[in-house]
């Protein structure tokens, strides 16, 4: 018979009916080449799920919940048999509001608050809370464990900005959180060559912190074009390459490179000139 993954899930004890749950082969480990096995299925009024699956081996199992909630974690099939995964999520809260930087100084409404656990122990599964802001600027994500939790926050027009680590308990909402967003700032541009009108499309560019190197943020040329938006502050570095040498496979060839510094709500436009071949 085909592996089953059955469960609950519940929040506080309590069964959470509309759950998505989503089953899917670890894609190392497919043995159906690009077909990856994957199944979801909806939690009914008591919380619970059943999922078939076309094959057995190593999956993740992901939840998440109509209040936003969200955990993966791995769970290994076998044939002929019934495999159990319970999920239960925290009663724990945070709540806070979302606000622009002077000169604004005014709610942000319709920002993404993403809350993720630092303090995770050795094998416990990742877990992110979710929600959004009203017209006030006000927000509250629910169903988390205790523990410490950082908040992500994007929103249209504004830098993201990680918050926190801020405590959380159970069966409490920790209130009074205070979050500013500063303007984004955007940089746009085109990349010439000079033996050529236009450079080839998905010419690969980014944008990395002068002080760590860290990628904040990345896109490919279209019609030899680049344009980044709601970018924080900073000094960065621009970075231009062929498709493939940008790091992700261990090579990192640039043709350009160039320190840009940005101001809060500036929009530059920067063109690149990369040297003949």
């Amino acid at each position: 018979a085909a592996p089953r993954v059955v469960g609950t899930v519940s929040v506080g004890g309590v069964p959470v009916e509309g759950a998505r749950v989503f089953v899917r082969e670890d894609d190392d480990r497919a043995i159906w080449g690009p077909m990856i096995a994957e199944r979801t299925a909806r939690t009914d009024a008591r919380g619970a799920y059943a999922l078939a699956l076309p094959a057995a081996g190593p999956h993740r199992l992901s939840v998440s919940t109509p209040a936003g909630s969200r955990t993966t974690l791995p769970v290994t099939l076998d044939w002929d048999r019934e495999e159990r995964v319970d999920v239960a999520f925290g009663t724990g809260g945070l709540a806070g509001t979302v606000r622009a930087a002077p000169p604004g100084d005014g709610p942000v409404a319709d920002a993404r608050v993403t809350a993720r656990r630092v303090d995770l122990a050795p094998g416990e599964p990742d877990t992110t809370g979710a929600a959004r802001t009203d017209a006030d600027g006000a927000f509250r994500v629910a169903e988390l464990w205790p523990g410490r939790w950082t908040l992500t926050l994007r929103a249209p027009g504004f830098a993201p900005r990680e918050a926190g680590p801020f405590d959380v308990r159970a069966d409490a909402v920790t209130g009074g959180v205070v979050v500013t967003l500063e303007p984004g700032a955007a940089l746009a541009g085109l990349v010439r060559r000079p033996d050529v009108e236009v450079v080839p499309d998905d010419m690969d560019v980014q944008l990395r912190r002068t002080d760590d190197d860290t990628r904040v943020a990345r896109t490919g040329t279209e019609g030899g074009r680049y344009a980044f938006e709601d970018l924080p502050s900073g000094s960065f570095r621009l970075l231009v390459s062929e498709p493939g040498e940008g790091g992700d496979l261990g090579i990192e060839v640039f043709l350009h490179e160039e320190t840009v510094v940005l101001a809060a709500g500036e929009r530059r436009t920067l063109d690149v000139d990369l040297p003949r071949p």
